[in-house]
């Protein structure tokens, strides 16, 4: 089980556009107290669980298992571990089975705090590494796998076992900004008042 803590910046869109939403897509109420319009966020998250595994085109939301990317560069600069590492064919397996535990949503300031949990987190690809780990000099290329979720693999040709530890900020720094650089950027496109509407009176 891995957990995401992240606070995200909520764009209201007044104008409309043609991103009307699907006929499933749940409707939570802004005007309902922040109590009960913050569960009733966490619970659309469990509604659109398998909507979003295979993606919404229409929205712009890619599908979520796997998730694609051409090309991810993972970096950090510390004293423990100060590496770059450029990786292609990059695929995200098990977000889908994410579990949302908090959403909180602040109207006046115009952001929302997300808490939020993985099961089981994969990520493969094709990585060239360049760095250091424990002051030792290291660099590779070849396939990679790992569970970020629990770092059992070596992904080095020369067994460094703490290389997917080291690699976890980054890979967590990815996994954030595509949910608050795909999806929510996604949302904030969709007008205020047919993503959050009034109740009718």
């Amino acid at each position: 089980m891995y957990k995401f803590v992240f606070l995200t910046f909520v764009v209201l869109v007044s104008s409309s556009d043609d991103k009307d939403l699907p006929p499933n897509f749940p409707k939570c109420y802004r005007d309902w107290p922040i109590e009960k319009f913050d569960d009733c966020m966490v619970k659309a998250t469990e509604i659109l669980q398998p909507i979003l595994r295979v993606g919404v085109k229409k929205l712009g939301f890619p599908p979520l298992n796997p998730l694609l990317l051409p090309e991810v560069t993972l970096e950090q600069e510390g004293n423990t571990a100060a590496y770059k590492a450029y990786v292609t064919n990059f695929a995200l397996y098990g977000l889908d089975n994410y579990n949302f535990k908090k959403i909180h949503f602040d109207w006046k300031k115009h952001y929302a705090v997300v808490e939020v949990d993985f099961d089981q987190v994969y990520i493969t690809g094709i990585y060239v590494f360049n760095g250091k780990l424990l002051q030792i000099p290291l660099e590779g290329q070849g396939d990679f796998k790992a569970n970020i979720t629990k770092a059992t693999q070596k992904t080095i040709k020369d067994n460094i076992a703490d290389l997917v530890e080291t690699l976890k900020p980054a890979v967590v720094e990815v996994i954030i900004s595509l949910f608050k650089n795909v999806y929510f950027k996604e949302m904030d496109s969709i007008p205020y008042d047919t993503l959050f509407p009034k109740t009718k009176k």
